[in-house]
C-alpha cells in the first residue's frame, strides 16, 4: 500500500510541475492552437461541435446533466475500476495501474509542449459554455479546480479515461453487462465534451489514440510476463529453473498482495505461476504412474506363473 501511495503521489506531483510550466504568451499560443483544429475540422467536414453546443444549451435540465457528467463520471469509474482491481485482482492491477499512468504522462507531456485552448474559450466563433453557465460543482469555475490547466484540450483524457476503462474490462473478460455500459459511457462522454464546448472531435481522437497505446504497451505478454520487466530485467540476471517454482508458488497465491510488482517469480504473474504448478504436478503424477506400472517382463512371468 505505501509503495502504491508513493508512485501516485509521484505522478500528482510530476502532474502539479507539468501544469505549472507557463512562458509569456502560453494562452495566446494555445488559442491559435485551437482555432487551428477549428479550421482544420471545418475543412475536414466534421466540426459537429457548435451545432451540438447551440441544441444543448436551450434545455437547462439536460444541460445540468451533461455538465455533471462532464465534470465527475470519468474521474469516478476510472478511480473505482482501480480500487476494484487493486482489492480483488492484484495481478491486473499491477499493469492496469503502469497503462493509466503511462496515458496520463503522454497526455501531460502534450499539454507542456502543445497547449490547445477547449473551445468554449473562444466565444467569438459562438461557442457557450454551459459549465460557468450553470456555475457547476466541481469543474471550472468552482473553488475545486482553481489550480486545473485549461489549455489542455489535446489530448481529451476525458475520452482517454473513460475508453481506458473499456479497454481494461475487455481485457479482464467482464460480462455484456460491463462492457455495454462502459461502452454506452464512452459515447455519452463523447457527445458531452463536444457539446459542452470543451473539446473537439479531434481532441477526442486524441485521446483514444492515447488509450489505446498505453494499454497496448503495458498489457502482459501470453504467457503472462510484463513487456517492461522484461526489457528491464538484466542480462546477467540468472532465471531460476520452472522446476523450483513449486516450491514458492503457493506462498505468492495465497497472498498476492505481498508480491513486489505485477511480476513475480522470475517476470511470472501469480495467474502463471499457478499454471505452472499445475502443469509441474501433472508430470510427476505422469512420472508417478509410469514408473509404478509393472515392466513388460513382470507381466509376461505373472500371466505365464512365474515369480
Amino acid at each position: 500500500m505505501r509503495r502504491e501511495l508513493a508512485i501516485w503521489l509521484t505522478v500528482l506531483a510530476a502532474y502539479a510541475a507539468l501544469t505549472s510550466i507557463d512562458w509569456p504568451g502560453r494562452e495566446r499560443l494555445a488559442v491559435d492552437n485551437s482555432r487551428w483544429l477549428f479550421e482544420l475540422e471545418r475543412s475536414l467536414h466534421i466540426d459537429i461541435e457548435l451545432a451540438l453546443n447551440h441544441w444543448l444549451v436551450p434545455h437547462d435540465g439536460l444541460r445540468v446533466v451533461a455538465n455533471y457528467e462532464y465534470a465527475l463520471t470519468y474521474l469516478v469509474s476510472s478511480l473505482v475500476l482501480l480500487v476494484w482491481l487493486y482489492r480483488r485482482r492484484p495481478a491486473t492491477y499491477y499493469w492496469a495501474r503502469s497503462s493509466f499512468i503511462v496515458m496520463n504522462v503522454v497526455s501531460l507531456v502534450c499539454f507542456a509542449v502543445y497547449p490547445v485552448a477547449p473551445p468554449r474559450m473562444l466565444a467569438d466563433l459562438g461557442y457557450i459554455d454551459t459549465v460557468v453557465l450553470d456555475r457547476t460543482w466541481g469543474s471550472w469555475g468552482s473553488p475545486l479546480t482553481e489550480h486545473v490547466n485549461q489549455l489542455a484540450a489535446m489530448p481529451s483524457l476525458h475520452i482517454g479515461w473513460a475508453l481506458w476503462v473499456s479497454l481494461i474490462l475487455a481485457r479482464i473478460a467482464s460480462g455484456r453487462l460491463a462492457q455495454t455500459v462502459s461502452g454506452s459511457h464512452v459515447l455519452v462522454t463523447l457527445l458531452v465534451i463536444m457539446a459542452t464546448a470543451n473539446h473537439y472531435l479531434i481532441d477526442a481522437a486524441g485521446g483514444a489514440l492515447v488509450a489505446v497505446a498505453a494499454v497496448a504497451v503495458t498489457r502482459p505478454r501470453a504467457d503472462g510476463s510484463s513487456r517492461w520487466d522484461a526489457a528491464a530485467a538484466a542480462p546477467h540476471r540468472k532465471v531460476a529453473p520452472l522446476a523450483t517454482v513449486p516450491h514458492v508458488a503457493w506462498a505468492v497465491l495465497l497472498d498476492p498482495e505481498h508480491a513486489s510488482g505485477p511480476t513475480v517469480l522470475n517476470g511470472r504473474t501469480p495467474e502463471t505461476v499457478e499454471a505452472v504448478v499445475r502443469t509441474h504436478v501433472n508430470k510427476q503424477s505422469k512420472l508417478h504412474q509410469r514408473h509404478s506400472r509393472p515392466s513388460r517382463w513382470r507381466r509376461w512371468s505373472t500371466q505365464n506363473g512365474h515369480r
